[in-house]
């Protein structure tokens, strides 16, 4: 078999096609960004619409994936359950689309960022482009990190301590939720269950449930500053130019 055909057909992360999808989603990303800021005070028309039907195809592409894992010849009780992090934000991400409702917005930014961004670092992904799970999975992880950006580059949320309490104690919430059935059922739904997986390196279950926990603290609060930056650097430039 030719060695382009093994490629399409499985996923290694540091791969070819883990770098492509990577800059194809980074480039998705920002384009739609820069788009949706030029046309936000020019044409806010054209930008409602852009945000709607970027909502839209984010809600399409959940219910697609959930119907195509949920089918009774691929279903898997470690699988098809939308129970993970990145389940719950993509819906959410297409909600923030829509109204502005601050502690979804702060879900959305800091889990999204903060937390989902980890499936373009290290993909939970076997299949290759040859299959829809390979498209489900990367489509899903623009969604959520386009629209984390987009709010910040383009609606201008500037997040404040208190929306990092509040994805905390959400964030504390979902653990309270997800751990035990992890724990009955030897699942492993948010990287937080028994199960062996890349967050074993944390050490043994369930100590490493509070180690995960402790670090994610200190990543999403790193995320307070660049907002702060930017939009402290676009308020300069538009006294500089008036």
């Amino acid at each position: 078999m030719p060695a382009f055909a093994i490629t399409f057909q499985t996923f290694r992360i540091g791969s070819e096609i883990h770098f492509a999808a990577v800059s194809i989603c980074v480039i998705a990303a920002v384009a739609a960004s820069c788009i949706g800021r030029r046309w936000y005070r020019k044409r806010p028309e054209a930008e409602r619409a852009l945000r709607i039907a970027w909502a839209v195809f984010t809600l399409l592409t959940q219910v697609v994936a959930a119907m195509w894992y949920a089918w009774p010849t691929r279903f898997a009780w470690r699988l098809s359950l939308p129970l993970n992090i990145c389940d719950i934000v993509a819906v959410l991400a297409a909600v923030s689309l829509l109204r502005e409702v601050r502690w979804v917005w702060s879900i959305v930014y800091f889990w999204g960022i903060g937390l989902c961004i980890l499936g373009f670092i290290w993909p939970s992904l076997t299949h290759g482009p040859d299959r829809i799970e390979f498209y489900l999975f990367w489509l899903t992880h623009l969604q959520i990190v386009g629209s984390a950006v987009y709010l910040v580059a383009v609606r201008g949320f500037v997040p404040r301590a208190g929306d990092w309490a509040v994805a905390q104690v959400l964030l504390a919430l979902y653990c309270t939720v997800i751990v035990p059935i992890d724990w009955m059922f030897d699942l492993n739904y948010g990287y937080i269950g028994p199960a062996d997986s890349p967050t074993s390196i944390m050490g043994p279950w369930p100590a490493r449930v509070f180690i995960m926990f402790a670090v994610q603290m200190l990543v999403l609060a790193l995320l307070l500053a660049p907002p702060v930056l930017l939009s402290g650097s676009t308020t300069q430039a538009e006294k500089a130019r008036g």
